[in-house]
């Protein structure tokens, strides 16, 4: 991957956490969330211990990112 797709790739994950952190908020919490300020809104964990494993926490940056790069929509996880 070149450095053209990896920028892309990690704007177009700021983009998505703004999205899902805005769905979660209502009124004017929802004004202040933006792709320059959404580092201090999000999760600081981003991996956790499950069953002797580390995984990668599901709503960080770097899930995001790997969303992208696998191709899947993270709207359809929750579900």
């Amino acid at each position: 991957m070149n450095g053209r797709n990896a920028k892309a790739i990690r704007r177009q994950a700021k983009e998505d956490m703004v999205e899902w952190l805005k769905s979660l908020l209502d009124g004017e919490e929802k004004d202040r969330i933006n792709t320059r300020s959404i580092f201090e809104y999000a999760p600081k964990q981003t991996h956790v211990v499950n069953f002797g494993s580390v995984q990668l926490s599901i709503y960080s940056y770097k899930w995001f990112i790997k969303m992208i790069k696998t191709g899947k929509n993270w709207r359809d996880v929750g579900a």
